[in-house]
C-alpha cells in the first residue's frame, strides 16, 4: 500500500522556503526533485484528510499540488505522497478508494499499446460515482497549428514532450474521438467534457487551461474530458 508518514511536514516545508530565499541561485529542479526528495526520506507524508471525507488522487503532479489531494508521481519529491508509475496504480490503492483522480498531460506518457489498461486500473480506484478527469495535448489542435505555420517545430513539444529527463517522453496521441472510445471501452457510464474555469475541486495552474501563441493566434492545447463511473 502506499506510503504514510509522520506529522512534521509544515516544519520541513517551512525550512525549505526559507531556504529557498536565501539561495535563490540554486536550479528550481534540484530543490523539487532533489533535496525535497532527501526531506521527504526524513518525513514522509501522510494523506490529506479533508473535512467532508472525500479522497482526490492528483497523478503526475509534478510541482502543481493542492493540499485537499494525494500526490502521485514517478520522481520523489517534498510534496508527493506516493513514488510510483500511473500504471501501478492499482497497486497502491484499493478498489473503490477515491472520489476523484485528476491526470493533467499524463496518458501521452504512457505507451498507447498500454493506455487502455491504464485507464482500466483507475477505474478501479475510484468509487462508483466517481469521476477520472483527464486532460491531454489535443492532436487535432496539433494539426491546426501545423498547418497555420508549416513549421513542425511549432508542435514538437506537445507532441514529443519536453525531453528533459526519463519519464518526459511521449508514447501516444489522442484525439477527442479516440479519447472517448478509450474511456467506454474502460467501462465509464458517462464521458463529458470539463471546463478548468468551471470545474468543481480544480484549482491547478497546469496546462488544461493553457493556450500556445502561434503567429499571434492562442490555440488551446488540451483535450478536457472526464468520465464517471
Amino acid at each position: 500500500m502506499a506510503e504514510k508518514g509522520g506529522k512534521n511536514t509544515q516544519f520541513y516545508e517551512k525550512l525549505m522556503k526559507k531556504f529557498l530565499r536565501k539561495v535563490k541561485k540554486i536550479p528550481k529542479e534540484f530543490v523539487l526533485w532533489k533535496l525535497g526528495g532527501w526531506l521527504r526520506i526524513i518525513n514522509k507524508k501522510e494523506y490529506p484528510k479533508n473535512k467532508d471525507g472525500k479522497v482526490f488522487i492528483h497523478v503526475g503532479c509534478g510541482d502543481c499540488v493542492d493540499p485537499r489531494f494525494i500526490n502521485l508521481d514517478t520522481r520523489p519529491g517534498l510534496n508527493i505522497h506516493v513514488v510510483e508509475k500511473v500504471e501501478n496504480i492499482d497497486k497502491v490503492f484499493n478498489a473503490e478508494f477515491a472520489d476523484l483522480i485528476y491526470a493533467c498531460h499524463i496518458l501521452e506518457h504512457i505507451q498507447y499499446s498500454k493506455v487502455l489498461d491504464t485507464v482500466k486500473k483507475m477505474r478501479r480506484c475510484l468509487k462508483y460515482g466517481g469521476v477520472l478527469r483527464l486532460s491531454v495535448p489535443d492532436f487535432s489542435t496539433m494539426v491546426d497549428m501545423y498547418k497555420e505555420s508549416n513549421n513542425i517545430e511549432s508542435i514538437l513539444r506537445p507532441l514529443l514532450g519536453g525531453q528533459g529527463y526519463e519519464y518526459n517522453f511521449h508514447y501516444s496521441a489522442f484525439d477527442e474521438k479516440y479519447l472517448r472510445n478509450i474511456l467506454l471501452e474502460a467501462g465509464f457510464k458517462e464521458v463529458r467534457w470539463w471546463d478548468p474555469k468551471k470545474a468543481d475541486d480544480y484549482n491547478f495552474d497546469d496546462w488544461a487551461g493553457k493556450k500556445i501563441n502561434l503567429n499571434g493566434k492562442d490555440y488551446p492545447i488540451s483535450l478536457n474530458l472526464e468520465a464517471v463511473k
